[in-house]
């Protein structure tokens, strides 16, 4: 069986269990962290990604995670079920779509794809600071510490 481990979260067969990604440090110094979940199979199979409130009012995906993701999935499930419950602490504190520290949009913030190039083109005549270059390291930095040995 393979381990996956995100963050502090670290998967054991037939159970639940539960983590932190540190994300960011906050202007007060604060360390946002990303909850992360992981119900692991006592049978080798697939693995499969949820995520909920990348716009911090959203709650509805929160409470599906917490009722889908369950100790009793984990002793039933034939591989591994990890899951965010929030992409975005900072919004789900203040109830707000954006977090505190970037206004924009958090679904047109991804690093990679057809609508960050077409971004690019966009914004390489503005002269505004861009948050993104350095939420995209701390991003690569976090999917490069998951570890599925």
């Amino acid at each position: 069986m393979k381990v996956v481990e995100i963050g502090s979260a670290k998967s054991e067969p037939g159970k639940l269990t539960y983590g932190f990604i540190d994300s960011l440090e906050l202007p007060t110094g604060i360390t946002e962290k990303i909850p992360v979940m992981i119900a692991q199979g006592t049978t080798a199979g697939l693995t499969f990604f949820l995520t909920a409130n990348i716009h911090g009012a959203e709650l509805t995906g929160i409470a599906t995670i917490h009722e889908l993701v369950t100790e009793s999935l984990a002793r039933e499930l034939e591989g591994t079920v990890v899951a965010i419950p929030t992409l975005n602490p900072s919004g789900l504190r203040r109830l707000q779509r954006s977090p505190e520290f970037d206004e924009r949009d958090p679904n047109r913030l991804f690093p990679e794809g057809m609508l960050q190039k077409k971004r690019k083109m966009r914004t390489k005549t503005r002269s505004t600071p861009n948050l993104t270059n350095k939420s995209r390291k701390r991003s690569m930095t976090i999917w490069k510490n998951m570890r599925i040995s």
